[in-house]
């Protein structure tokens, strides 16, 4: 959601059209948070699931996934 309001921010000082309105009720509305995880995106996951990915046609999903355990983000 963090990203969300600073995504309409910068649609507010872009002057875009509906930005000011989305950004103003972002900011009154409160989401809760989600529970940590306690499974962490391991090696063994990554090497498991890119060939899998692959062998069924989702080439973006193995990239993806790649460029997500690389970035550390998981």
């Amino acid at each position: 959601m963090k990203k969300l309001r600073e995504l309409f921010a910068y649609g507010v000082a872009a002057e875009l059209d509906g930005c000011a309105r989305v950004r103003d009720l972002l900011a009154e509305v409160r989401f809760p948070q989600p529970v940590r995880r306690r499974v962490t995106l391991d090696r063994e996951h990554v090497e498991a699931f890119i060939p899998k990915a692959i062998k069924m046609g989702r080439v973006s999903l193995a990239l993806a996934t790649a460029i997500q355990f690389d970035a550390v983000m998981r």
